[in-house]
């Protein structure tokens, strides 16, 4: 019984562990460095006019050739784009808080929403052809082949 619950401790522990190296990776990668740095730019885009941004955002409005994200716009747009889209923006910041496209990659809300979907399936499909072969010893908390006819 002793085992039972060592396993689970070590288990708890790395679960931690690999939570931590996540979250750690996700604000010390650096193409994320780039993408902060440019919100911290459009926050502030009086002082960086000129500079070049790339960030990522959902549609919020649309009007005539210009996209209208939270707090900005951004112009020179020639892809179709719906509100709730989410977009990745390459381009200058202009005065006037606008952001002047030189590359805008559309992704559709519809998409993402497949993608998760797919994923899911494909979790679901995994887990069971996991557990068809393998099952759970509850007493050591370890798997276990299952036996097949054949083993028998």
């Amino acid at each position: 019984m002793e085992r039972k619950f060592t396993r689970a401790f070590v288990i708890a522990i790395l679960m931690v562990l690999f939570t931590g190296m996540i979250v750690h990776y996700s604000y010390t990668a650096p193409q994320n460095d780039t993408v902060r740095q440019s919100y911290e730019m459009l926050k502030s885009s009086g002082e960086h006019i000129g500079e070049t941004v790339y960030f990522w955002s959902d549609v919020s409005e649309l009007s005539s050739n210009q996209l209208i994200l939270a707090e900005n716009k951004i112009v020179n747009v020639t892809e179709t784009v719906q509100p709730g889209d989410g977009v990745q923006v390459y381009g200058t910041i202009k005065s006037g808080g606008k952001v002047v496209a030189e590359r805008v990659i559309v992704i559709e809300s519809e998409s993402r929403t497949q993608l998760f979907i797919v994923s899911a399936i494909g979790a679901l499909f995994g887990i069971a052809t996991f557990f068809r072969s393998w099952s759970i010893d509850m007493y050591t908390l370890t798997f276990v082949p299952r036996e097949s006819e054949e083993d028998a």
